[in-house]
Parts: structure tokens; sequence; C-alpha cells
């Protein structure tokens, strides 16, 4: 990885979440990371996936041995030296105990994509070793390649990093915002609406490859922050118990018609603004508009509606729910 890429990953951006884009379907995403399952199969897995031998589990006990015949190469490698302009990454998929390669738009289908990679595959490895790799193997078709987010991951953080009204963040290509893989940031607590729609704005050319979340949370690490070194920054305030302050319907149950309605509780701290996002749209609301909740229009069988909160103080909240409307 490059320095500007190490960089990047560890560094910076904003945008939160492109919403209205509903989840193909309800099962979760193949390349979103899943806890859903035991992990001891990558002590097998992994090393022919990745083309390294996993570390011993303790001192005195001797490291595994590596793979007969991958000599360190990795099927992951592979997959991307078959797949070329087509590849979109390579994953453990702990849920189905396997391992997944996304296949970008192009001339190969997942069938042959798959059969393109075990072929490659089997002139590296034994006839066991091949076996076992595509019996695991479960081709994920992507919206885009590897190499265009990685330059979409680039372009933005540079755009955010030049821009002086840009709040803390951070920036990765991942699968845990959308249903695909795409450019993924997080803003850092504290940041002003204002901040959050510059981001919004910087990031609005680079469209549907960029999605975004507003975290609770401070940065890490203090060199992650846009802000030049030794300027002063505050603590990040508490995090917000969200329930407290927003009054929206539970996810659990379907909606009856298409109107949602989400308002602003009355407590302390005292809601400042209220920020709704569904659909490809945003309504803000603030001061004497708080009084009147805001009604979401619901599209089609499901819609994603992310709302951000801010409170007196500088707290901040954002949460990302799915509805799914009565038949």
């Amino acid at each position: 990885m490059s320095v500007r890429r190490r960089a990047a990953v560890v560094a910076v951006i904003g945008a939160i979440s492109a919403l209205g884009v509903p989840p193909a379907a309800a099962a979760e995403p193949l390349c979103r990371p899943s806890m859903n399952g035991p992990w001891e199969y990558q002590a097998k897995l992994g090393p022919l996936v990745g083309g390294f031998v996993l570390a011993p589990p303790a001192p005195g006990s001797g490291p595994p041995s590596p793979p007969p015949a991958s000599t360190g190469i990795g099927a992951g490698p592979l997959a991307r030296q078959v797949l070329g302009p087509q590849y979109a990454g390579t994953w453990m998929i702990t849920a189905l105990q396997g391992w997944g390669v996304g296949l970008a738009p192009g001339p190969l289908d997942p069938a042959a994509a798959h059969a393109a990679i075990i072929d490659r595959v089997a002139a590296h490895y034994t006839a066991d070793e091949t076996a076992y790799l595509s019996e695991r193997l479960h081709v994920d078709p992507q919206p885009y390649s590897h190499e265009d987010l990685l330059a979409t991951q680039d372009a933005a953080f540079s755009t955010l990093r030049a821009d002086p009204a840009a709040p803390a963040a951070a920036i990765g290509v991942g699968c845990r915002l959308s249903d695909a893989r795409r450019v993924e940031v997080s803003i850092y607590a504290p940041a002003t609406p204002e901040q959050v729609q510059r981001v919004f704005d910087l990031l609005a050319p680079f469209g549907d490859k960029v999605r975004i979340e507003l975290s609770s949370h401070g940065p890490p690490a203090p060199a992650i922050w846009l802000r030049p070194p030794g300027e002063p920054t505050t603590p990040p305030p508490p995090p917000v118990a969200f329930a407290r302050h927003v009054k929206m319907a539970p996810a659990g149950r379907c909606v009856r018609g298409r109107d949602l309605r989400i308002a602003a509780r009355q407590g302390r701290p005292a809601v400042q603004a209220l920020m709704v996002r569904a659909g490809g749209r945003s309504r803000r609301i603030a001061g004497r508009r708080l009084a009147k909740p805001l009604t979401v229009m619901l599209r089609g069988a499901s819609t994603q509606v992310a709302v951000t909160v801010w409170l007196a103080g500088g707290g901040v909240g954002t949460r990302t729910v799915t509805y799914k409307r009565c038949r």
C-alpha cells in the first residue's frame, strides 16, 4: 500500500450515507463483515487465500506448516490477476465459512469468473487445496472495481483535506454502510450542521461511490485531524442517548401508509437541530420549527432513513433505520 493510500485509510474525509438506495435483499450482503459464525475456519483458509502463514497460537508450539504448493502466492492475489479491471476485492465470509471475491461489471459473469479463478489456482495449488478453495469461493457482483474505489478514496481525501471548513473524519473502502463495497467516510464529533453539510457538498461529485456516517466519538488519534498540528482541540461530548431526544417509529414493525413522522423530544440538553435524509433528499429544521414533526415519505417496499440530532452543548448523534411498508 502506498504512503498516500495508507495515510488516507488512517486519515480523513467526510459525507453522510448516500441514502435512498434500499438493500437489494433482506439477507446480509456477502461483502459485509460478519460475526455470524466461528472463526476457526480461517486457520486453514486464511493462509491459502492470503498466501501467508499464521503465527503460532502459543510460544513453543511451532508455526503451522505452509500450504504444500502455494509457496506464499495466495488465491486472493491470483483472483486479482485473473479478473484484472473487474476485480473488486477479496475478503473472508464468516457466516458461510468461506471467502469472497468481488466482481465489477465487465465481460465475465460470476460463473465464468469462478471458473477462471479456480483454473488459475489449480496451476499453483494441489488438487485437494484447489477443491477446498473452490467449494468455499463466493463470487459477489459489485458496482465498482477495487481500483476505481481506491482512486475515488484518494480524490475524496484530497478534496476534504484541502478545505479548511471540513471536519475531522476517516476514510476507507468497505461494505459496512451499504449493500456493496464503496468508499466509506466517518465524520468525527464534534461536527456542526454546517460542517456536515459542507462535507456533503464537497463529496457530492463522487455520487453513489461514497457512503457516509456521523460518528458520536472523536478521532482515535490526534494525527488524523484535518486541523493543522498544534491547533487546540476540545474533547468530544459524551454519546447521545438518541431515543431520549428523537421520537421515531421502531424499525421492527412495518409502516402503514406512505408517511412517517419524526419529531424532536423536549428535554435536557435541548435539541438544537434535526436533520433527516431519505430517498436521496435531506431536510434540516432548527429553532421554532422543531415544534412540528418532520414527515418522511416512504417510497417503494423499503426506505432507508438517517436521522441526525444536534444538542445544546455540542452533542450529536445519528441513527440509520430501514423501514418497510406493510403489504
